[in-house]
């Protein structure tokens, strides 16, 4: 069944860079060294995961992430930035409810 974010996935990390400018990007890296401080190593879910903002800058710190997005459209963008990055990240592509393979820390 088609997603909302299906239909803009290709330009979701844009519109949002533009729109709200340095406030995401300090979003990004703030949310990451919360995740650092709390968890200096270990497996993260990445429950709507979206394009990878999240799941490949934590991947490049060495955390095993498992990625959880819904959105066809959003995993389709997501393993775009994965292949630029050259990472190995697990997709998932279904609900949060639908997931259900293993464990995280």
């Amino acid at each position: 069944m088609k997603q909302p974010h299906d239909n803009w996935a290709t330009f979701y990390d844009f519109v949002y860079e533009q729109t709200f400018g340095s406030f995401y990007s300090n979003l990004t890296i703030e949310t990451l060294n919360v995740i650092n401080q709390i968890l200096p190593k270990g497996t993260i879910l990445d429950f709507g995961a979206g394009t990878g903002r999240l799941s490949i800058p934590l991947t490049e710190q060495n955390y095993s992430v498992v990625a959880v997005e819904k959105s066809i459209g959003m995993v389709e963008q997501f393993r775009a930035n994965q292949i630029k990055h050259n990472l190995d990240i697990q997709i998932k592509n279904c609900s949060i409810a639908e997931y259900d393979n293993g464990k995280a820390d």
